[in-house]
């Protein structure tokens, strides 16, 4: 399919058209692979872009999320013709980064973070606030949830200050349904909290899972041992230095509202992915190489990324999903 050579966000819409995020614009493929068109340019007016924070698809539209021009700009993908654009609030002091859902035609789900550190600690603890805006810009002051993200700290030695994240830290991952629901995944456990479109908690699901112990330096994040601060973020954060992986790296709910998680196993170069029926019953679980990061999950087909080992170029692959009882 198409090729690229960067790390961009990719989607799919419902004609299987890829979309390729750039810095300042879109690019959609056909299913052939085929560029077809480019959406938006640089600048601050219409239907234009000074970077390009995260996109979604959803009901034949395209909605890009600019948060240098808090700005989400919304896109037929029949005519690729801009149709409306969404001016972000900024809700108590909070402001959105790109981290944002379709729920429906009327309502975005954007999330806001916010930082806390308490005197004398090396530790920002981060939160992410999220809203309902209307097709307006217009959001209750209160968030219909608060959430637990990756932590950050400072990190001082001969060549300056930082501000990596905590190494193995927790998150929450955020994912929207197809039919509304709204999930939200706390990484330490195979743990999810389900909640309706206003935000009432409808129910949880929860599978076992025994997360793998970090035994080698070269199980850190590939920054921390380029810059070589393994040592240094050991002494900083202590016992703070979580002793486990997390349970889950990636998830997402596909448009058949079936749940897909990543989980961390012992053997580092897979994971071993599960997928749930709404319900939480497990369906099924497949190994997949790290190498080659599933991206979207639609229409019955899974989207991968491939890199060249030469060149470093990167393709995007298209497998054709089938379910077969045993």
């Amino acid at each position: 399919m198409a090729f690229f050579n960067n790390t961009p966000k990719i989607g799919v819409d419902s004609n299987e058209r890829l979309y390729i995020e750039g810095i300042k614009k879109i690019h959609v493929f056909d299913k052939e692979g085929s560029l077809i068109d480019t959406i938006g340019r640089e600048g601050k007016g219409p239907g234009e872009f000074q970077v390009i924070h995260n996109f979604k698809l959803r009901n034949d539209k395209l909605y890009v999320y600019d948060a240098n021009l808090s700005r989400v700009s919304i896109f037929d993908t029949d005519s690729f013709e801009l149709v409306h654009e969404i001016d972000m609030p900024v809700i108590n002091g909070l402001r959105g980064l790109g981290e944002f859902d379709i729920l429906n035609d009327e309502y975005l789900v954007v999330g806001m973070p916010e930082n806390r550190r308490s005197d004398g600690s090396a530790i920002t603890e981060r939160f992410m606030h999220y809203f309902l805006v209307d097709r307006r810009g217009r959001a209750n002051e209160s968030p219909i949830q608060i959430s637990k993200i990756t932590n950050n700290f400072k990190l001082t030695n001969e060549r300056g200050i930082t501000l990596p994240p905590v190494p193995f830290d927790r998150t929450t991952l955020f994912s929207l349904s197809a039919s509304g629901k709204m999930y939200f995944v706390w990484t330490d456990k195979v743990a999810i909290k389900i909640f309706d479109s206003v935000g009432e908690f409808l129910n949880g699901i929860f599978h076992p899972f025994q997360n793998v112990a970090i035994e080698k330096d070269s199980e850190f994040p590939g920054f921390f041992r380029v810059m070589d601060i393994i040592s240094d973020s050991r002494r900083i954060l202590g016992d703070k230095l979580p002793k486990t992986h997390p349970a889950i790296s990636q998830f997402f709910v596909d448009d058949s509202d079936l749940i897909w998680i990543s989980t961390i196993v012992v053997d580092l170069d897979v994971y071993e992915w599960w997928v749930l029926d709404e319900t939480g019953e497990l369906i099924t679980t497949f190994e997949w190489t790290r190498d080659e990061p599933i991206e979207v999950v639609k229409n019955g087909k899974m989207y991968t990324r491939q890199t060249d080992e030469e060149t470093g170029l990167q393709q995007v692959v298209r497998y054709r999903i089938e379910w077969e009882e045993l």
